[in-house]
């Protein structure tokens, strides 16, 4: 005595139009600026504390220094005999050190590429 039951069809609803945000609209135009070669692996990124935050890349044996507001090439500081390590900015933004794996840490101006010290390390014996 089994009954028959008609098939369930189920409600469409329309569908709700789409909100979009600031921010869904800002990741919708974002475009990659600038791609550039590196020599090696990354082994340090940091960021200028100052306007326009510049970004120290550093890479094997040198030191990238890309703009913040163009995503370009700023600077190259290659002056290291060996892998460079940790391309850090002093506080104001002027100054970068970076070591090397030879033992040699050098303090560079940002503005010129001068090397302003170089400072050898101790042998650790």
């Amino acid at each position: 005595m089994a009954q028959e039951f008609l098939p369930v069809v189920p409600k469409r609803h329309p569908g709700l139009p789409l909100r979009t945000t600031n921010e869904a609209r800002y990741w919708a135009r974002y475009q990659l600026r600038e791609d550039f070669e590196l020599p090696a692996a990354v082994s340090h990124v940091e960021f200028s504390p100052t306007a326009p935050y510049d970004l120290s890349i550093t890479a094997g044996a040198r030191v990238t220094i890309v703009d913040g507001k163009t995503n370009k090439v700023n600077r190259v500081i290659g002056s290291f005999k060996d892998v460079a390590y940790s391309g850090s900015f002093k506080h104001d933004g002027r100054l970068l050190c970076a070591g090397s794996a030879d033992g040699v840490l050098q303090v560079f101006d940002v503005q010129k590429r001068a090397t302003l010290r170089s400072l050898r390390g101790h042998s650790g014996r």
